[in-house]
């Protein structure tokens, strides 16, 4: 029989490959189990792009997005030797923009990554957006663009590198988690770890009981359109990261420049509207495209554009959208990443640095983190 892994993974999402890439560095024998192929589109973390900020009206957030984007992100840029991060200024609009502005006036830190326009000024600096007279716009001098299928081809790189065992196709099936080592039973075969790492993005709830009330997974719709015009026009540089924030959470889009396949991509944050089943998710429908495309007529000024494909992406929300970065509840062995509502890949880095040390030492000493290491725990999300 194999020795047991010393830590072993579950997901092979942006934060499970950023666990593993960390555990790598320091454990002689470490394996991830993903029940898919790495880079598949059934999860929350596929895709060729991705925005990166640091304006969160949560100072918890503004500190880890500081960190990641100031020191790990050039970190992993500096050890894989690519470009991950491509700077790019954030843009914000909508009838919803003053509260957010309200709240950033709250954290110093995030209010002063920002500046606000005329919508006169907006419309000669983010051509063509149509920015109604009656709303400021907001440029955020923290944004960015995050190459998102890179990043996950280079920690998985980098993770087997150093010795990381990632093993495709290899589905969990049932978790013992008393025994030590636990034991893994998947599809192929049984599996024994020291400690585990779960970050199985929207199929969690599967093997963590706890979570399995407070959950709610959704589904967003993301399109791909070609606008008329130089293909310079719509690159990072040229066309900003974007959110459009209407009065309630229905009204809420956002969108990117053309990045590592044709067309500005576009979808509706959702976070209300759950599915029942994460294993058969529906394809876009014409009626759901068609919506997107109203949009970019009415709120971005691109009345001819061409449809270059769609895809979905699943968002884990916990409540209040905060984070789960923690140990499970009377099993120190297991730690538990969830919940990350659409905003986790961001943090990636710094993620996967929090988990290695919460499933290796029992506790973080990453500053950013400690300060507010209660605030991601169990009892403080699951009582919001």
């Amino acid at each position: 029989m194999a020795e047991p892994f010393d830590v072993l993974v579950v997901g092979a999402g942006i934060n499970g490959l950023s666990a593993l890439y960390h555990l790598s560095r320091r454990c002689s024998r470490v394996g991830l189990v993903e029940q898919y192929r790495l880079g598949h589109e059934r999860g929350s973390s596929h895709g060729h792009s991705r925005i990166t900020r640091v304006t969160y009206s949560d100072p918890k957030y503004v500190a880890l997005a500081h960190r990641a984007q100031t020191q790990d992100w050039p970190g992993l840029e500096a050890e894989c030797s690519q470009q991950l991060l491509i700077p790019c200024e954030g843009c914000y609009f909508g009838p919803g923009i003053r509260p957010f502005m309200d709240a950033l006036e709250q954290v110093p830190p995030a209010r002063q990554m920002v500046e606000v326009l005329t919508p006169k000024e907006a419309r000669g600096r983010f051509a063509p957006f149509p920015f109604k007279d009656s709303e400021s716009v907001v440029v955020d001098h923290s944004g960015g663009l995050l190459a998102a299928a890179r990043i996950l081809d280079a920690l998985a790189a980098l993770a087997r590198s150093r010795g990381a065992e990632i093993l495709e196709e290899t589905a969990v099936q049932e978790l013992e988690l008393e025994p030590d080592p636990m034991l893994v039973r998947t599809n192929r075969g049984e599996l024994r770890c020291r400690r585990l790492v779960i970050a199985a993005g929207p199929w969690t709830s599967r093997w963590i009981p706890p979570l399995r009330e407070h959950l709610r997974v959704t589904r967003q719709v993301i399109g791909y359109f070609r606008p008329e015009g130089p293909a310079e026009r719509w690159q990072p540089g040229s066309f900003p990261v974007w959110v459009r924030i209407g009065r309630s959470p229905e009204d809420f889009f956002y969108g990117l420049p053309e990045f590592g396949r044709p067309g500005l991509k576009l979808a509706r944050h959702n976070t209300t509207r759950a599915i029942a089943n994460a294993d058969a998710v529906a394809f876009p429908t014409p009626d759901e495209i068609g919506e997107l495309q109203d949009f970019l007529r009415e709120h971005l000024g691109l009345p001819t554009v061409t449809f270059e494909g769609a895809e979905n992406c699943l968002y884990t929300n916990a409540p209040g959208e905060n984070f789960v970065l923690a140990a499970l509840p009377g099993n120190e062995r297991v730690v538990v990443a969830s919940g990350f509502t659409g905003h986790g890949f961001k943090f990636g880095p710094v993620t996967g640095a929090i988990l290695s040390d919460l499933v290796l030492e029992g506790g973080c000493d990453i500053p950013e983190f400690a300060r507010y290491q209660e605030d991601f725990a169990f009892p403080r999300v699951l009582e919001v």
